[in-house]
């Protein structure tokens, strides 16, 4: 997070005394190996949503992953975020009741990629933080699913 001072620009006067305004600025994602501030991930897993909420017995998240190209040129499959900002007409339609009638995710969304993006990585787990969905990619697998591990490090907060 960078902070910048708008100091001599934008006083903002109150009754008590001047203070300065201060701009917050949220590091993004900069075209880093022809990547730009998105990702496109496959669906690997989900959550319920909390019984106490509004959607109960809907699914409440979706779990995103990648394959992440290592610099020897080996992959492994690696989880980059959570998204729970699914519209209700859709977690109505892939939710699914199992063979002993318990609400889970219809399987036919396993492997679903999506363009996801998120404000940083998480320095431990190299997760998005507040990942959000953008849009389906139905014309893309799994298989294009890829990142290369030196993104993952450097884009680190």
């Amino acid at each position: 997070i960078y902070t910048l001072s708008l100091h001599d620009a934008l006083p903002i006067s109150s009754t008590n005394r001047d203070k300065y305004a201060w701009l917050k600025v949220k590091r993004g994602f900069f075209k880093v190996d022809e990547m730009d501030d998105t990702v496109d991930a496959w669906v690997t897993g989900f959550e319920m949503s909390d019984e106490n909420k509004q959607n109960a017995g809907l699914v409440g998240s979706l779990d995103f992953s990648v394959n992440v190209k290592k610099d020897d040129g080996s992959t492994y499959v690696h989880e980059i975020g959570r998204i729970s900002n699914i519209d209700l007409e859709t977690r109505k339609k892939i939710t699914v009741l199992d063979g002993n009638g318990n609400p889970t995710l219809d399987p036919n969304w396993y492997g679903r990629v999506a363009e996801i993006e998120g404000q940083c990585l998480s320095a431990r787990a190299l997760r998005l933080k507040h990942c959000v969905l953008v849009r389906w990619r139905d014309d893309k697998g799994i298989e294009d699913c890829v990142v290369n591990q030196s993104w993952l490090d450097n884009n680190v907060l």
